[in-house]
Order: structure tokens, then C-alpha cells, then sequence
């Protein structure tokens, strides 16, 4: 039996250096390789991402034909999607559309289409992923990180494959990144005896050789070419007697593996890199934002009468940005600028049209799929309706349909919206507030209380982590109220809304931990203010927290704490597709560790510090109430002992991986601004941390045109059934829907996009299967269902 033997060169599209560096860097190690597979007829290699081929024809379109060619003779095997994104960030649409751009470029390039993914150094995966990947047309993936899994203890050598079931029960075959993994880029150093690497090479493959099962070895490098020494370092070690070693492709090693009697895992990869988070925290709220506005930018192209625009480029832009090394934060400022200009670029493309300055009227659209009293606002004030002054807008309340607009005649003044001095307690519809002194308590009026004292604490402790890694060393775990000084500045009432601000800043306090500085060395200084919005009539109100922050050596947080059982609670995050329950597994008290899980591995916690990843809302319950909380763009979250803490800033010093040091600008320093969402509500109620994340990221704002037809564009008769994409394509119209609580469910779909039209099974790709019944669609748990509208005069 041959040993398989892979070689691949990972290939960050920025990290160490920018976009443009790496191009360059790319375009010298494929030269190589290509000349390599020239001089000898044996050579395979593998690409691990589309963007890599697509930038070096544009830079050597002399090699096309040659490197169609090597495709079609099996001796080049393109894998993955337009990149490697990080998986827990962005969002499910975005992992699609990744996989989805990636596999058109090979198929209409090189007339080849993929079925090994690579998602190699993602910094952990959700549990969604199989469930992307097979419907993308992908049966075998060669992974990123394996964290919170002991993979050596499964019941197989641990570098074969095994089946991994995703949320809905979709499974995809996976190889073991950790098993067999060799490189002839990095010199070993620190050792007790030295090697060239050669030698070293040499030495690893004997000792894969020794193994009896069909493992998988992958050769790589980052930066450094793939050195022509392999080959005759090769043929040295199978002139020895053993089992040999030769060039295939990934498939060719999935396709001959035993993947009948493979073990299964299920769920997800994850913790890992947990200060990746946080680390430049507006790149992720940037790239929230960007995602949220081509939603949104899309839908208003399906439903208004003039000519839709071409976003494609606009989703190359946001694919690359995020890639894994590019969201997490973990890279040169140099880098970050090309990012942010990826980011705005985004942003620009999809741009809202709004109306005009002397405008006699204007539209609103409901972006959400909430039906309920939420506020809208609007630089017009509305006639004939209550509205209150905020700073440049006038905010109103709405309560239509889900994706459907409505007109307002603009007033003639303003003289009834200006807001007024009110005492610092007061109750709405669905609350009490009491900001006296400075301190901020709230009550839920319907149903017991959920809410505990101090909510919104700021919190700071040391972190003398990489960009990475935290590193909390210091012995005091987090510093709050008692470090600070915080007043009630503001407290109004209007028709609309009451409105409290606080403002306050951290004292300076003796180092407790190191040796110089205010309490430990790298804080400089923290100011906040917190500005938080009742609505008198909804069933939610919001937070908007910003931050003045100097220093390094620092994480920043705010804390929510609640009144629940802890023992009978339930911490739900939500993720790309769906929403997970995950245990708190860091610095847990000795009181509550029942409550608690353990990770996989010690190692786990090199890299894991308490923060999960969650997307737009997390949910924090015990079996008769809970909270729901939804963020634009913090991903970190700790739901444990009661408390939700959300991260919100953090800079390390610590160089770390790849001999990176943290720059200036990954301190984050200066001015930033949060926006949260809170809604009391039973467990059995989960349905509305769904509608309260679609609320703050997908607010009803102001449009320019009408749709073409009155009421809402599409809605589903079931509130646990969202939309990830809305979007116009040829011949029809794409939606894109998933269950998102793990239930279940038939329901139906109407609204004026399907008056007159018919609704068509599609694959991801938005390839039509057969009809679909409007009134009878079953989802299956967390299922993702692509479905085209199309015109009956067409079919």
C-alpha cells in the first residue's frame, strides 16, 4: 500500500504582509511549481483557494492553457472556495456565496468543478459547515483547526478520516489536519539536536512509514517556495524497503479510504484563538455592517421598479475581507488599511438611494422580518403621526409588515418632537428604569424579572496576550464600578421614547500588577458613555455604549448581569444558520462548576480564554425567563454564573506567530462605538432573539422608491424561519431560507413576490430542481432551503 503525498502551499491572502505582497509572493511559488510539474512527470499539487489561480492568470496568462491542461490530467487539483474565511464571523450567506464564486471561476476557467473544500488554519469551524459544503457540490474537506476534540482518542489512527455530522445531521468526510502535516519551510531551532531540513524531511517520512494506515501526508509551505530536494529526498526513503510514497490528489486519497467504518463526530470545532474575537473589533463591525447592507441593498433591487445593479463585484470585496487572517484582526496596519478600503468599497457599492432634501414625502421600508412596534427614523419628520427629536433625526414608531413600506408625508414642523427634562425613573409598556446616582436598574413588567442590578457595567482587566492569544496573568480577574466614576447626565422623556445617558471613566489605581503604570502596566485611560433608548411602546430597548480608550496590555468589556437560576440555565449563541447551546469552560466558581463543561484537550486552553463566538444575538435563560441581547459586530461572549459579557476591545503586546508583532494600530486606541438590543422574554418564546438581532442590524430606514407592490415582499407563516438572501438572478428571484432553533417545521411563504409567479426548488447554486408547494415547505432542523421565484409566462 503507497502512501499518499500531498503538496500544497497554504497561501494567506494577507497577514504578515498586504493583499498586493502576497500576490507576489504567490505568483513566484506558483512559477516554481509550475516549472517543477515541467521537469517532472510525477508531480502533483494542490491550490487551496480559487483567488489564488484567478490573480496569477491575471498576472501570467501565458501559463492558462498550460495549467488547464495539468487540471484535466488530474497533476494540478483545485480545492475550495474564493478563500478561506473565518467561519465563525462572518455570516452563513457569506460562506455560500464564498464557495459558491469559487466553483463558478474553476468551472468556467478550467471547465472543473471541486469536490475536496479546504478551510486549512480557519481558526475553528461551526457546525453548519457540512451542511454548506455538501449542498455547494463539496464530498470531502480538508480542514481548519480541530479545537475542543481530542481527535488522537477517537477509535483510529488519528490521521485517517472521519465523518463529520453537521447541525441538520448533513455529514462530509473529513482528514485530520493534525495528523500527518510536514514542511520544508521551517527550520527547527531551540532543539537539542539540530537538522538540516532535508534531513529533517527525511526523518518524518520514515516515521510515517511505520504506520499501517492509509494516512494522509500534506507537504506545505506559507511563504517559502516548495523546494525541488523533496523529490530526491523522496526517492531516498522509498529505496529503504518500505511502504512508499507517491504524488496523488486529495480525492484520489478520500476516494480510496475506508469511509464506511470511519468514526463520527458531530457538532462543532470550536473555541480556539478566542482573542481573535475582539482583536481590531471594527473590522468585525465594519464587516457586519457591509454584510447586513447587501441584504439589504439586494432585496430593495427585487422589489423596486428600476434596474437592478451588479453586486458582484461588491461580494468579492467582502469574501476577501473576510478571510480568516484578515477578520480576526491578526495582522500589519499596512494590512489593515487594504482591508478597510475592501470594506468601503462594499459599503459604497451598495449604497441606499435616499430622497431628496426638499421632498414633500418619503418611504420607509421594514428590512426585518418583525411585525411588532419598532422604532423608524428619519431626517423628515412625519405628518400626521407622534414623532421625537434625536440629535439629526426624527424617530417614530412603525408597526407594519415584515419587508414591506409605507409613506409619510412630510410636516410642515417640528414643534411637538422636541423631548423634555424627566425624572431618572420611569416605566414603559414593557419596563422600569431607575438611573439615580448614577446606577442603572431595570425591570421587566411582564413576567418575573430577569434583570439584575448594575446593568452595563464597563469591566477592564490586564491581557498581556498576542493578537491571537489572551494572557491574563495577573492575579485580580476583572475590574468595574468599584475602579470607576459614573454619573447620570442626561435623562428625557418625549412621545416616542424616554432617554438616559451616563458618562463616566475609570480612576487611576496603584499597579497591582507589574511594575509601573496605573493599574497595570499599559493602561493609559478609559472613558464611556452610555446612551440607552426606551421605547414607551415596544417590547425592547436599546444601548448605545461608546468608548474612549489609550494604552495597551487591556481588555474591555460590558457586563449584563440577571437574575436566572443558574443551575436550571441554558447559554444559546447564535451562529452562521442557526443557534448553539454551548457551557461556560474558563474561570468558572468552584459554586457553579456544574454548571460548566471542560474543553477537549489542555492544550485547548493555550488558546481558549471563556470568549464564544456569536453572531448577531445571544440568548441566556433559565426554564421560565430569559434575555435575549443582540450586538452589530462583537463576536466574543461569555454567557456564565448569570452574567452575559460581551468583549469589546483588546490589545496585546505579545509577539506570537510568525514573529508578528502586535503594531500600533491593533491597540485600537481612540474613539469606538457599540449598539445593543435587549428583550425579555420566555424560553418558549426564542423566536424573538432571532426578530430582535434582524431589528438592530436590519432596522426600517428611510428608501428612496416604493415598491411594486403594496404589503410584504415575502414572509413565512413561522417565526423561527429566516431569510440569509433575497437577491435578483437570472430569470428569477433567489430567497434563501433556514430554521433556526432546531425544530421541525411546516410552513409556508406569501407576499406580493410570489403573487402570479411560481416558487422552485434550487440548489445553492440557484440551479432550479422542481416545484415547490407556496403552502406545504417542510424544514428539517436548521435546514438551509434555496428556493427561485420565477414567472409563469417564463416556464
Amino acid at each position: 500500500m503507497t502512501i499518499p503525498f500531498i503538496c500544497i502551499h497554504h497561501s494567506d491572502l494577507m497577514w504578515r504582509h498586504s493583499y498586493d505582497e502576497y500576490d507576489n509572493i504567490r505568483y513566484r511559488q506558483l512559477k516554481h511549481l509550475l516549472a517543477m510539474s515541467r521537469k517532472h512527470k510525477t508531480f502533483k499539487f494542490g491550490i487551496e483557494q480559487s483567488e489564488i489561480l484567478r490573480k496569477y492568470i491575471q498576472q501570467a496568462p501565458e501559463d492558462k492553457e498550460y495549467i488547464t491542461d495539468m487540471i484535466k490530467s488530474g497533476r494540478i487539483e483545485p480545492s475550495g472556495g474564493l478563500c478561506i474565511q473565518d467561519v465563525n464571523m462572518v455570516c452563513g450567506e457569506s460562506i455560500i456565496m464564498a464557495h459558491i464564486l469559487g466553483r463558478e471561476f474553476y468551472k468556467s476557467t478550467f471547465g472543473f468543478e471541486p469536490v475536496v473544500a479546504c478551510l486549512t488554519d480557519a481558526f475553528g469551524m461551526c457546525g453548519q459547515i457540512p451542511q454548506i459544503l455538501t449542498k455547494c457540490g463539496y464530498k470531502y474537506l480538508i480542514p481548519g483547526r480541530l479545537p475542543n476534540r481530542d481527535i488522537k482518542s477517537l477509535p483510529f489512527p488519528y490521521d485517517g478520516v472521519f465523518r463529520w455530522f453537521g447541525l441538520d445531521g448533513s455529514a462530509i468526510v473529513v482528514t485530520s489536519r493534525e495528523g500527518r502535516f510536514t514542511n520544508h519551510g521551517f527550520p527547527i531551532s531551540n532543539s537539542r539536536i539540530l537538522q538540516k531540513n532535508s534531513t529533517r524531511l527525511a526523518n518524518d517520512l520514515r516515521r510515517i512509514q511505520k504506520d499501517t494506515v492509509n494516512s494522509l501526508v500534506i507537504y506545505s509551505t506559507e511563504e517559502d517556495l516548495i523546494e525541488e530536494d523533496l523529490l530526491w529526498v523522496m526517492d531516498a526513503v522509498n529505496r529503504e524497503g518500505q511502504r512508499k510514497f507517491e504524488f496523488q490528489t486529495a480525492e484520489e486519497y478520500f476516494s480510496s479510504s475506508d469511509i464506511a467504518l470511519s468514526p463520527r463526530i458531530y457538532g462543532e470545532f470550536n473555541p480556539t484563538f478566542s482573542g481573535c474575537y475582539t482583536t481590531r473589533i471594527g473590522v468585525k463591525q465594519l464587516l457586519r455592517k457591509a454584510e447586513n447592507r447587501l441584504f439589504e441593498e439586494e432585496l430593495m433591487d427585487v422589489i423596486k421598479k428600476s434596474t437592478p445593479r451588479d453586486f458582484g463585484p461588491a461580494w468579492y470585496e467582502l469574501i476577501l475581507s473576510g478571510f480568516h487572517d484578515a477578520l480576526c484582526g491578526c495582522h500589519t496596519d499596512e494590512a489593515n488599511h487594504q482591508l478597510l478600503e475592501k470594506l468601503n468599497f462594499v459599503l459604497n457599492a451598495a449604497a441606499p438611494d435616499v430622497p431628496k432634501k426638499n421632498a414633500k414625502q418619503f418611504n420607509v421600508f421594514n428590512f426585518n422580518a418583525f411585525s411588532g412596534i419598532q422604532l423608524a427614523s428619519s431626517s423628515f419628520p412625519p405628518s400626521g403621526i407622534p414623532c421625537q427629536k434625536d440629535g439629526n433625526q426624527y424617530c417614530f414608531e412603525f408597526s407594519g409588515t415584515p419587508y414591506s413600506a409605507e409613506t409619510f408625508l412630510v410636516a410642515q414642523d417640528d414643534e411637538n418632537s422636541n423631548s423634555i427634562p424627566c425624572v431618572p425613573c420611569f416605566k414603559t409598556a414593557y419596563f422600569t428604569a431607575d438611573f439615580t446616582d448614577g446606577h442603572t436598574l431595570i425591570r421587566n413588567r411582564v413576567g418575573d424579572n430577569v434583570f439584575g442590578n448594575d446593568f452595563g457595567e464597563v469591566m477592564i482587566r490586564a491581557d498581556f496576550g498576542s493578537m491571537w492569544n489572551e494572557n491574563h496573568s495577573c492575579a485580580e480577574l476583572w475590574r468595574g464600578r468599584n475602579f470607576a466614576e459614573e454619573k447620570l447626565t442626561e435623562c428625557t422623556e418625549g412621545k416616542i421614547f424616554f432617554k438616559a445617558v451616563l458618562e463616566g471613566r475609570f480612576l487611576d489605581f496603584p499597579a497591582t500588577c507589574g511594575n509601573t503604570g496605573s493599574h497595570w502596566p499599559g493602561f493609559g485611560s478609559l472613558a464611556f458613555r452610555k446612551e440607552y433608548i426606551f421605547p414607551k411602546n415596544a417590547d425592547y430597548f436599546t444601548m448605545r455604549l461608546t468608548l474612549g480608550w489609550k494604552g495597551f496590555n487591556t481588555k474591555i468589556a460590558v457586563k449584563y448581569p440577571l437574575k436566572i437560576d443558574v443551575y436550571d440555565s441554558h447559554p444559546l449563541y447564535s451562529v452562521p444558520f442557526g443557534a448553539v447551546e454551548r457551557k461556560p469552560y474558563f474561570e468558572v466558581p468552584y459554586e457553579f462548576r456544574n454548571t460548566s463543561s471542560f474543553l477537549a484537550m489542555d492544550m485547548d486552553y493555550e488558546t481558549a480564554k471563556g470568549d464564544w463566538p456569536a453572531l448577531s444575538w445571544v440568548n441566556y435563560s433559565d426554564s421560565g425567563k430569559g434575555l435575549s441581547v443582540a450586538n452589530t459586530g462583537t463576536p466574543g461572549h461569555q454567557l456564565k454564573c448569570g452574567d452575559i459579557m460581551v468583549s469589546l476591545l483588546r490589545s496585546g503586546t505579545m509577539t506570537c506567530d510568525g514573529g508578528l508583532v502586535p503594531p500600533v494600530g491593533s491597540y485600537d486606541n481612540g474613539t469606538h462605538v457599540f449598539d445593543f438590543a435587549f428583550r425579555a422574554h420566555s424560553p418558549r418564546e426564542m423566536y424573538k432573539a432571532i426578530q430582535l438581532g434582524d431589528v438592530l442590524n436590519h432596522p426600517v430606514r428611510v428608501v428612496a422608491e416604493l415598491p411594486k407592490s403594496k404589503g410584504s415582499a415575502i414572509v413565512c407563516a413561522d417565526e423561527n424561519i429566516a431569510m440569509s438572501a433575497v437577491r435578483p438572478v437570472d430569470g428569477g428571484i433567489l430567497v434563501r431560507a433556514y430554521e433556526t432553533l432546531g425544530r421541525h417545521t411546516e410552513t409556508s411563504f406569501k407576499g406580493g413576490l410570489l403573487k402570479g409567479n411560481l416558487l422552485m426548488n434550487a440548489g445553492m447554486d440557484g440551479k432550479i430542481l422542481d416545484r415547490a408547494d407556496v403552502d406545504n415547505i417542510h424544514f428539517a432542523p436548521f435546514e438551509i432551503k434555496t428556493f427561485i421565484i420565477k414567472r409563469r409566462s417564463k416556464m
